[in-house]
């Protein structure tokens, strides 16, 4: 039997299900910051600063977040303007465009991914 890791949800597309407990669905717009203590699904769009240090943020295809991203885990599959800092792991999926500059250990960019900016992947954020 295999067995599934915490890690294989990084490669989960955006349309698959998730396992976020909080979602900003494609039709809500929020101006200010996000504070969450559970894993999260961005579709909407965020005017501000988001806050999930110990969980994992997902930016859907929807997805549009102008300003700083903190998260154990971030995995990008909308549009990004802004820091992008991860204690373990920043995901550009496909899709993703992301303009600013990401600060995580480690960094996966996939082939047709759009980013303009600087990485620093020493150690986490």
């Amino acid at each position: 039997m295999e067995q599934k890791t915490h890690s294989d949800d990084l490669t989960k597309s955006s349309t698959e299900p998730m396992h976020e407990k909080t979602m900003i669905a494609s039709s809500f717009s929020i101006d200010g910051d996000l504070v969450a203590q559970e894993d999260t699904l961005i579709q909407g769009r965020v005017d501000g600063s988001i806050l999930v240090e110990k969980h994992t943020v997902r930016i859907g295809r929807e997805g549009q977040v102008s300003g700083e991203i903190l998260a154990r885990k971030i995995v990008v599959d909308g549009k990004t303007d802004g820091q992008l800092s991860a204690k373990e792991t920043v995901v550009l999926r496909k899709n993703a465009e992301v303009e600013g500059e990401i600060l995580s250990p480690r960094v996966v960019m996939e082939d047709g991914c759009k980013f303009n900016g600087t990485v620093k992947m020493e150690g986490g954020a």
